[in-house]
């Protein structure tokens, strides 16, 4: 496999614990060995991040996590080139193509 040796991809479900009603979402969770660990809305939208920890290797599909004070449950794994190329994001866009240039 190519790319940073170890970067793995999650499609992951959060909740924030203190709110109880709040409904859990789907997101994905992002694992970079050496640097940063972080959780991404459906949109792409990075919600939390932190530095990366030793345990972190171990974390597989099933596993769960705390993230800036969100619950993590990670779930099947995804490619790593589809979550940098954004193709997991924003499933439900309407027009692919590039916006107009500023006259």
């Amino acid at each position: 496999a190519e790319g940073s040796p170890g970067r793995r991809a999650f499609e992951a479900i959060y909740s924030n614990p203190r709110k109880k009603r709040d409904p859990s979402q789907d997101g994905f969770v992002l694992l970079a060995p050496g640097g940063r660990v972080s959780l991404h809305d459906e949109a792409g939208k990075q919600l939390a991040s932190r530095a990366w920890r030793g345990e972190d290797a171990a974390l597989e599909s099933g596993g769960e996590m705390a993230l800036g004070g969100l619950s993590c449950e990670l779930g099947v794994g995804v490619l790593v080139s589809a979550f940098d190329s954004g193709a997991l994001f924003g499933s439900g866009a309407a027009t692919p193509s590039a916006p107009a240039p500023a006259p």
